[in-house]
């Protein structure tokens, strides 16, 4: 679903954190065909560990951290970018709603994240408040 979006001007990290299946073929595969993907592997030590090493092999200045088993909307990167972008860069975090489904099941949910007003730029204790 990532590279359906348009990821000409963004870089994708792929951390295998021990995967023990098939997944480093498909993603040498990948690699091999966007110049914007590059894979680490790396030791099993959980997803705060693998996001860590990411952060550190990352060059952006934004990070947006997409699991395996995470799908995103074709549009959402060029959607986000342009939030970024009206925005002057002036906010820390970007907040929204997502679609939560189940395998072999229809969309359950949408998220229960209280956006204020959605698109709106909040501080940095409102944005911890509806987190929390």
């Amino acid at each position: 679903s990532v590279i359906e979006n348009d990821i000409s001007d963004v870089e994708i990290l792929i951390v295998n954190d021990g995967s023990t299946d098939s997944s480093r073929a498909i993603m040498e595969k990948y690699q091999s065909e966007y110049s914007q993907i590059r894979v680490y592997d790396k030791k099993n030590e959980g997803v705060s560990s693998a996001r860590n090493y990411g952060l550190m092999k990352s060059k952006g200045d934004w990070v947006w951290f997409i699991d395996s088993d995470d799908a995103i909307n074709q549009g959402s990167l060029k959607y986000i970018k342009e939030e970024i972008s009206d925005r002057n860069n002036k906010f820390d975090i970007l907040v929204f709603k997502y679609l939560k489904f189940k395998r072999n099941s229809d969309v359950s949910k949408i998220s229960d994240i209280k956006i204020p007003n959605e698109a709106k730029a909040i501080s940095k204790f409102q944005a911890m408040k509806s987190l929390l």
